[in-house]
């Protein structure tokens, strides 16, 4: 059974801005910042979200992206008034209630299927080296087995490269992608469609693509033939 990989953003706002939410926004334009260019993952992650924002929030609904806004500065945006909602990863969301802010849509919760990241590679090198690429392949499960199996450590390397945040936000965004990682390395194909699906609102060669030309199933479905995943979460 093909596994879905749920994307973890969340949408902070002031407790004061929810209670009055539905006759401050009806009708009106509500703008998203995302924290990159236009393309990336967190911009299209934005203009998802805003697919479902009516659903939780009344108004009319426009993504804008800004290179140089990233979560603190959201955070701070939202907090001095400047935004009244930021899109957050867990670490985000952390800092956010922290400050005192609340979650307005968590989108792991709403079951909504987003490719956050992956690992690409030419036919060509398929072709001419697979048994390179089925290595690659193996280290990416076995990295994430060891993440979820290996807290202490994982958690060091995410200080380290995180410069030494606090120990309670790298707790909660260890347990959120603890949830979240997949096992067994497959691709959610549903969430690249819904990739596709918005980069198709300003690319046009976008509307014309299909995700199986973009996926290649054949190592993840052979290491689950051989049970490498069982036998590495010690199910054989």
């Amino acid at each position: 059974m093909e596994k879905i990989l749920f994307s973890f953003f969340f949408l902070l706002a002031w407790n004061s801005i929810l209670q009055a939410q539905t006759p401050f926004y009806q009708g009106k334009t509500i703008t998203l910042v995302a924290g990159t260019s236009a393309g990336s993952q967190y911009d299209a992650h934005a203009r998802l979200v805003a697919q479902h924002w009516g659903e939780h929030i009344p108004g009319e609904i426009r993504t804008s992206s800004f290179k140089t806004c990233r979560a603190p500065a959201r955070i701070a945006a939202v907090m001095t008034g400047q935004l009244d909602f930021a899109v957050v990863t867990e670490s985000g969301k952390l800092q956010g209630e922290k400050a005192g802010l609340k979650v307005v849509l968590d989108m792991a919760k709403q079951n909504i299927p987003f490719q956050f990241t992956c690992t690409v590679t030419s036919g060509k090198m398929i072709q001419a080296s697979p048994e390179k690429v089925m290595g690659v392949v193996k280290a990416m499960i076995e990295a994430v087995h060891y993440f979820k199996t290996h807290k202490e450590e994982a958690i060091k390397i995410m200080q380290k490269y995180t410069r030494g945040q606090e120990r309670s936000v790298l707790e909660g965004t260890f347990e959120a992608y603890k949830e979240l990682f997949v096992e067994d390395g497959y691709p959610t194909i549903e969430g690249l469609k819904n990739t596709l699906d918005v980069q198709a609102s300003w690319d046009a060669k976008a509307a014309k693509a299909k995700v199986k030309d973009f996926v290649d199933l054949r190592f993840v479905k052979e290491l689950k033939k051989i049970g490498f995943v069982d036998r590495l979460y010690g199910r054989r």
